[in-house]
């Protein structure tokens, strides 16, 4: 957890579309379910997760 809060901090993200970029990041089907309880919520983190570039940031978060 401590990475990606590390890496939400250095991009300006949050941790929750720094998980679901890293989620979408990986191989095979994978279906992340966001835990958004408003329309604000689900939007900003499927926008801004959209934007991340997981390829250099990936070994940090799953160290």
């Amino acid at each position: 957890m401590r990475e990606v809060v590390a890496v939400a901090e250095a991009g300006d993200w949050t941790p929750a579309q720094v998980a679901y970029a890293w989620l979408r990041s990986r191989p095979g089907t994978v279906i992340p379910l966001l835990g958004a309880t408003t329309e604000q919520q689900l939007t900003g983190c499927r926008g801004q997760a959209d934007r991340i570039s997981m390829s250099e940031k990936t070994p940090m978060v799953t160290a």
